[in-house]
């Protein structure tokens, strides 16, 4: 739905009514993106998890209907077969690749399941690359591949998101699970960041006439980082207002550079492939976000646990012991359990090592977002007068692609744990 969303709208308009259709869109976007973590909060409070479920329900038939009635049929008249080798491979080594990377959670990264998901996933990802260059109609076409702006905006949205993602998780587990929060009241303060993002994502359009495409992405991705890197001083004791400035950057940042990249990424492509593009382009979104929450997961879960046997250590033998059996509680933000299971006079070190490895993965997303700048920088160059002239909806000079586009996209959800009671938001 998110990707065939930009192929309709290329499709549907062109130059300015384009880029006026974009921005009510956008604002719809930011309305749900600011909304939804408040009305979740209320639903998981009233009804229960489930409900979170059952509300898109009518949603959805709404948007059935007005798809019917309201929106114009387009066709590529070059249908191409799906390249069935192309998925299952793809699709094969990503859930090795993802299950490697959680899975030392559980066990050592030198154990049997690690290592053969590891290696699995090396040999099907390498077997994709393998045939898409060698298939007779691949998944991701050639042209599509060698669009250079295309595939740097896809990198620096994977990168960008494998980020978000693991920062969502862990300020949810510091709020909710270790301070006690209600999900309601972490949804409420989310609009201290859903705010910023709407109203940036308003400038979209003027901002991409006035900064080339780099400085928006470049720019967006370091203003975000500076807000990651705010949350990664945070601490249960922190006064809030630390985590309020961390916010407005975080917002501001995020709704710089999510139209910003989604622009320039489209751009280049070729009508015909408008579709394929948007669905590469949002399926470097859930890969990166479901690598970014699994790495920095583990390497959060990692530093905490070290830290927290660290202190076990100089227990005696019967009470070390007990202590290092919830090490994975402690990894996990599930201090309540630890107080239950060794006593309240715990509590204060279960903090301080879940803390450190908080710390730890949010300052290495914080790092991963300045990479993503970088990259933005130095990949997502162009030429001015050429940028200008999309913005406005002026044709290309010829041999020049002509496909502006500018999308704002939501980039988190809100679901529920349901093994205890506690509500995460991560994307």
């Amino acid at each position: 739905m998110s990707a065939l969303a930009l192929s309709i709208l290329s499709e549907t308009f062109s130059g300015k009514a384009r880029a006026g259709a974009i921005g009510i869109w956008a604002t719809m976007v930011g309305l749900g993106f600011g909304l939804g973590p408040v009305v979740g909060g209320l639903l998981l409070g009233v009804f229960g998890w489930s409900s979170i479920f059952w509300v898109n329900v009518p949603f959805a038939l709404v948007g059935i209907a007005l798809t019917v009635t309201v929106v114009p049929e387009s066709r590529n008249p070059d249908i191409r077969p799906v390249d069935v080798p192309g998925v299952l491979t793809s699709a094969a080594g990503l859930l090795a690749l993802i299950f490697g990377l959680i899975e030392p959670a559980s066990n050592s990264w030198t154990s049997a399941p690690v290592a053969a998901s590891l290696a699995a996933a090396l040999v099907l990802l390498a077997s994709f690359v393998w045939w898409e260059r060698r298939a007779p109609v691949p998944m991701i076409p050639p042209a599509v591949v060698k669009l250079r702006r295309f595939t740097t905006s896809c990198g620096v949205y994977l990168l960008s998101y494998a980020s978000l993602t693991g920062v969502y998780f862990y300020l949810t587990l510091l709020y909710q699970d270790v301070d006690g929060w209600t999900a309601l009241r972490t949804g409420l303060s989310w609009l201290f960041m859903n705010i910023p993002f709407l109203v940036m994502a308003q400038f979209a359009g003027r901002l991409s006439r006035q900064l080339p495409a780099r400085a928006i992405a470049g720019g967006g991705c370091l203003v975000t980082a500076a807000g990651i890197l705010t949350f990664s001083t945070l601490s249960p004791s922190s006064p809030f207002i630390i985590a309020v400035i961390g916010y407005v950057l975080f917002g501001t940042g995020t709704g710089m550079w999510i139209p910003g990249v989604a622009n320039v990424a489209m751009r280049d492509v070729p009508p015909g492939l408008s579709g394929t593009a948007s669905g590469v382009f949002n399926a470097s979104r859930q890969v990166g976000t479901s690598i970014g929450l699994a790495i920095l997961g583990a390497i959060g879960a990692d530093a905490a646990t070290s830290a927290w046997t660290s202190q076990a250590a100089h227990l005696p033998g019967a009470a070390r012991r007990a202590a290092i059996g919830q090490a994975r509680n402690v990894a996990s933000a599930r201090i309540s359990s630890v107080t239950r299971a060794l006593g309240t006079g715990h509590r204060p070190a279960a903090e301080q090592a879940f803390s450190h490895g908080y710390q730890v993965a949010v300052l290495i997303a914080g790092l991963g977002l300045i990479a993503a700048a970088i990259i933005a920088a130095f990949g997502l160059r162009d030429n001015r007068r050429r940028e200008l002239d999309a913005a406005e909806g002026k044709p290309a000079p010829p041999g020049e692609p002509d496909n502006p586009t500018i999308v704002a996209q939501p980039h988190h959800t809100f679901v529920t744990r349901p093994d205890g009671g506690h509500n995460h938001v991560n994307h």
